[in-house]
């Protein structure tokens, strides 16, 4: 991607390598006189390259030898007019089925999920409760836990019979069950089946067998331009649709890698009994490790070993609510990815209200902060799509302003319709090409992205704070049905924090716990250092289980002068049990006894080290924990940035260290002027590069 010349010479004169890359929607019957008309457009617009997206609408059936003639048109095409080939591996999406043709060749390669239904059984009353899918197990167990009753061979006929002869019991009866929706990627085209289900993600075979199908055909035909001008392919949302994630063999895969038999603490799934701590973990843990094995895993490697660059998104990868029965662990997904990416539907930002999405700020820092953890240059974001015909050049500036400042670096335009005929103008609009009124200016807009995309690329991110993302909290109190308070605000708080610390210009990456477990943090004086970058700050937000390898970590962290500081509620299981005294010895060292008397509580040590508690009152506002953090992190550290205005709320920033330079990008996301001064933690010669026009002035 680079050329020779200084940075100061390419953000005068932007490199076309760093422009906007939109899904090309191939929508129609694909006339040849049409793609080049199309291309030679995006081109004439500074657009960087395409992700050939065959889309609702396509005439030529999929993975036919027309389809495969007109994908050889395309890319040649893209040669003749300066644009990248990207590749997408389906039909619409979400990715696995081969437009039905998996589905209907090999239906055991099906989705399948493991489903419970629960009952209250009282003493000497006969229930009889209906049954659904394949019986995988029955167990009924007393409130405290301690006495577990298997009533599986009490199913006949699809009903559960059972009359308790003492005691109160709570049943739950385990069912397999085929994933039977219908998806995009069986519709919307005159040849498609309109096949129910879905890819199993959990299977090596049923993964190898979309690989065999859809990467290895474009390898026979593109090899050699592998690298080049085809330089990656697109997955887009997979993931487990229903209920808990399973595989038929996962009993068994579950054993030899727990050494223990699932089924008899099944129940621990439902209720919180037992050690359901554990075996939440455990299980999760399994899903992970499968999900990452078969799917992720074989296609990373895939695309490594033949030159490609694999990206993609997954699906609501910023909903911490789903994350363990859609993925089991972002983290182990993600980091599969040679250039991890979002979508972001709509052009309104994290620091506004979106409906249904309580945390949107997460899904750029979780890919931006696994990026920076495994040193890829670049994260990816489908972004400006689904934000209808009426959406405006200024609006889709304002989204890439702050996706620019969360991490992300890619912009894959959502998308750019080869045809509008009938249904395919109400798929997801609007089509950032000829039909806007703003085409005319486009070419300058991605000048504008390209330059912010070649700057935030290069050199390191800075920051001084971490924020631990609360995996096995999550995992430990997921339940299939009826979620529990403390989930709810693990989740809700969680989503917060990470909005308030944007807003008060606190910027952070995310530590995952298993970064630290694959010995990607290490300690560094007073530092946790991932990677290039060296965080002062470790922030802990409200959880209930924490790995002993993390409050490990950050006992030694504390005890060399790192800065701790936990908010709303102290874990006190470990992955291994409830109440571990590990966890709890470990807890009371690095934040004294009086941490779990719910009190504020700052502890110091020789080092420089400290460790400061905060509870949260039951229900903060956003602005509540505005000043919390404020107050509290201007008492520890310098800012890194500081703004003084009454609309500070509205501004985002991202720092990066290219060189001996500091490059400081500072964006407005309000639609109004605002005013303030500006306070850097740096010295030297100040400029203004303005990525509109390229100009480059001194402030002084």
């Amino acid at each position: 991607m680079e050329n020779g010349k200084s940075l100061e010479e390419n953000f005068q004169k932007p490199l076309r390598d760093f422009g906007p890359a939109p899904f090309w929607f191939l929508n129609n019957d694909l006339p040849d006189e049409e793609i080049d008309w199309f291309l030679q457009e995006l081109s004439d617009k500074h657009n960087s390259g395409v992700f050939l997206h065959p889309r609702t609408g396509m005439e030529v059936e999929y993975l036919t030898p027309k389809f495969w003639e007109k994908i050889v048109y395309c890319v040649e095409a893209c040669r003749k007019y300066g644009l990248r080939a990207w590749l997408y591996d389906e039909y619409n999406w979400p990715s696995g089925v081969l437009g039905g043709k998996l589905l209907r060749e090999h239906p055991e390669y099906t989705q399948v999920y493991l489903d419970y239904k629960r009952g209250r059984f009282e003493r000497g009353k006969l229930i009889r409760m209906p049954v659904e899918g394949k019986v995988v197990n029955a167990i009924a167990v007393n409130d405290s836990g301690t006495k577990v009753l298997y009533l599986k061979d009490k199913i006949s006929n699809s009903v559960l019979e059972f009359q308790p002869e003492y005691g109160d019991w709570n049943v739950a009866v385990f069912t397999e069950k085929t994933n039977s929706d219908t998806f995009f990627c069986t519709t919307c085209a005159p040849w498609t089946g309109n096949e129910k289900g879905y890819l199993d993600l959990l299977s090596k075979e049923a993964a190898k067998f979309f690989i065999d199908h859809t990467h290895e055909e474009y390898k026979k035909l593109f090899r050699k331009d592998f690298g080049g001008l085809i330089p990656g392919i697109f997955t887009d949302e997979p993931a487990n649709y229903r209920g808990l994630p399973w595989t038929k063999n996962f009993l068994e895969e579950f054993k030899k890698r727990k050494n223990y038999d699932l089924e008899q603490k099944m129940h621990e799934l439902a209720f919180n009994v037992g050690t359901y701590v554990k075996t939440r973990c455990d299980y999760f843990s399994v899903v992970s490790e499968l999900f990452s094995e078969a799917f992720y895993g074989q296609i990373g490697r895939w695309c490594r070993e033949n030159n490609l660059i694999f990206t993609g998104h997954l699906f609501m990868e910023e909903a911490l609510e789903t994350v363990p029965c859609y993925h089991g662990n972002i983290y182990s997904a993600l980091k599969e990815m040679d250039m991890p990416g979002i979508d972001w539907l709509g052009v309104k930002t994290g620091y506004d209200e979106i409906p249904l999405v309580g945390a949107p700020d997460l899904a750029p820092k979780i890919a931006s902060s696994i990026a920076h953890a495994k040193g890829k240059r670049f994260v990816l974001c489908e972004y400006g799509g689904g934000s209808g015909w009426n959406t405006t050049l200024m609006s889709l500036k304002n989204l890439v302003n702050y996706l620019q400042a969360t991490g992300i670096n890619f912009m894959n335009t959502h998308a750019a319709h080869l045809s509008l005929k009938g249904l395919r103008k109400r798929d997801f609009p609007p089509s950032h090409f000829v039909q806007q009124p703003w085409w005319k200016y486009y070419a300058s807009f991605a000048d504008y992205i390209s330059r912010l995309c070649h700057i935030n690329s290069s050199g390191t991110h800075v920051a001084d704070i971490l924020l631990l993302y609360p995996l096995r909290s999550l995992w430990a109190e997921y339940t299939l049905r009826g979620k529990s308070e403390v989930f709810e605000k693990i989740v809700k708080l969680f989503g917060m924090i990470s909005n308030a610390l944007l807003r008060i210009q606190r910027d952070y990456d995310i530590l995952f716990e298993d970064e630290a477990l694959e010995n990607l943090v290490v300690l560094e004086g007073n530092c946790l250092k991932v990677a290039d970058e060296k965080f002062r700050v470790l922030i802990l937000p409200p959880m209930t289980t924490m790995p002993t390898w993390i409050v490990k970590l950050v006992r030694e962290f504390f005890e060399n002068g790192g800065i701790v500081l936990s908010l709303g509620f102290l874990p006190t299981n470990s992955e291994e049990r409830q109440n571990d005294s590990i966890i709890d010895s470990n807890i009371r060292n690095i934040f004294s006894e009086a941490a779990y008397q719910k009190k504020k509580t700052i502890n110091k040590n020789d080092k420089g080290g400290q460790a400061i508690f905060i509870p949260l009152p039951e229900e903060v506002s956003r602005e509540e924990l505005e000043k919390i953090l404020q107050e509290t992190l201007d008492s520890l550290l310098d800012s890194d940035l500081k703004i003084i205005s009454p609309e500070r709320r509205n501004l985002i920033y991202l720092h990066r260290r290219i060189k001996t330079d500091e490059f400081y990008f500072i964006a407005n996301l309000s639609d109004k002027t605002i005013e303030g001064e500006i306070i850097l933690n740096a010295v030297g010669r100040l400029e203004k590069w303005n990525p509109e026009n390229g100009e480059i002035t001194p402030v002084y």
